[in-house]
């Protein structure tokens, strides 16, 4: 992870958890360029699958405060309906984007 960390030339934040029912690490870039730069990657070179409608809301997040949006009513509940919908939380799923990888 350390050298993708400086492929992109930012510093990573981790984390080991150890629950009882499996171990992980959390792995975050905190800096609002080094997000920008993750972001200008997975532009490049997109996800495949649901993980890349998860970038899209994490983006539409991130583009937010950006844009301050997220000092507002709006844009935290913007927010937090987009974090709601992420991941394990995902209830509509389409796979229409993975034509753009084929043709």
């Amino acid at each position: 992870m350390q050298m993708i960390a400086n492929l992109f030339g930012v510093t990573l934040c981790t984390s080991f958890h150890n629950t009882p029912h499996k171990e992980y690490w959390s792995i975050g870039v905190s800096a609002l360029f080094g997000v920008q730069t993750v972001l200008n990657y997975f532009d490049l070179y997109p996800l495949m699958g649901v993980k890349f409608l998860d970038y899209l809301d994490f983006k539409t997040s991130f583009n937010l405060i950006k844009q301050n949006e997220h000092l507002t009513e709006r844009g935290q509940f913007a927010i937090t309906n987009l974090k709601g919908s992420m991941n394990r939380s995902r209830t509509r799923t389409t796979w229409g984007h993975l034509f753009d990888f084929y043709t």
